[in-house]
């Protein structure tokens, strides 16, 4: 039995598409789990009429807690199949894709299988389809070395995963995108990680995806690229990895810091604060790993003092 996990709020627009691609899976035998986020919208009313018909999808609403990560903590206690696999409310799969999931799990043992990705971008754009590592769907990796392709996205992190594995490591609730971090630290826990066919199609033509707005919940995703750094430490990952990694994640930390200074004024004065410490909290992670020559960072690295003042003499 294989579980399906959505998180949804307000996805009304492309949520029959999605929840129909599941219905047409070749493989039978999976449970849908969705968790609405207290939604404005007609998306719990449609949920309810999908489930009347299949009762294979359960439908669960939830008080508003802003981001998958509360809906990841919200159904943990309910997914009862050995393995899960997580979707966005605006994502497809092919038809075939989780029996290539299921097959190539049975072929491998694997802790997890990674189908291939294609980017949709829709209006006439052509899409892209990633498969396995560099196009080779054969590899057989172990978690670490998953781990580190993941960090850059040589693999993507959309995988049919063993549920034992997600619920003895939930998704922190430290960020709007803590499940970027629990992605990768699900594949150090995993003996192997294999690849199949079969495509989960990746939508990119939604203007409403928390990943396509800017708003003071993104600024959170700074301290979840210093968990992940953090974790890679741990791991043992090679340091080349990490500095590159901890590279371009700080100059995502430097335009947060440049933005919470810019719009403070219209943030209540809680929330500003936490930014500001959550942002902290992040640079004494990334400092430690900068290597890029650009004035700017070369300086603000040096210590959390010249950061901020850096900043604040930038902007």
């Amino acid at each position: 039995m294989i579980n399906i996990f959505i998180p949804t709020y307000n996805g009304e627009p492309f949520l029959s598409e999605t929840l129909d691609s599941i219905l047409s899976q070749s493989y039978r035998s999976w449970e849908l789990y969705c968790v609405d986020d207290s939604s404005s919208d007609s998306t719990f009313s449609l949920l309810q009429s999908y489930a009347a018909k299949d009762s294979r999808i359960k439908v669960f609403q939830k008080p508003n807690g802003g981001d998958a990560s509360h809906s990841w903590q919200y159904i943990l206690p309910h997914l009862t199949g050995e393995f899960t696999l997580y979707m966005s409310q605006d994502d497809l799969l092919k038809p075939d894709t989780l029996e290539h999931l299921v097959s190539r799990q049975q072929e491998t043992d694997a802790d997890a299988v990674i189908p291939s990705l294609t980017w949709y971008y829709g209006d006439g754009q052509p899409s892209k389809t990633d498969q396995g590592v560099h196009g080779d769907l054969s590899p057989l990796l172990s978690g670490k070395e998953a781990f580190e392709l993941m960090m850059d996205y040589s693999i993507p992190g959309f995988a049919l995963w063993r549920t034992n594995i997600i619920k003895s490591n939930p998704v922190p609730l430290t960020a709007f995108n803590s499940d970027e971090y629990s992605q990768r630290d699900w594949c150090s826990h995993c003996r192997h990680v294999a690849f199949s066919g079969g495509e989960y199609i990746y939508r990119q033509n939604n203007p409403n995806a928390i990943t396509h707005r800017f708003n003071n919940r993104r600024l959170e995703a700074s301290i979840t690229d210093a968990m992940v750094i953090q974790r890679a430490v741990e791991l043992g990952i090679s340091e080349t990895t990490i500095v590159h990694y901890a590279n371009e994640r700080y100059k995502d930390l430097w335009f947060h810091a440049m933005w919470l200074l810019q719009y403070r004024k219209e943030l209540p004065y809680p929330r500003r604060q936490y930014l500001r410490e959550l942002l902290s909290r992040a640079f004494q992670t990334l400092h430690n790993y900068v290597t890029l020559n650009q004035r700017k960072y070369r300086w603000s690295a040096h210590n959390l003092f010249l950061f901020w003042s850096v900043i604040r003499l930038k902007w």
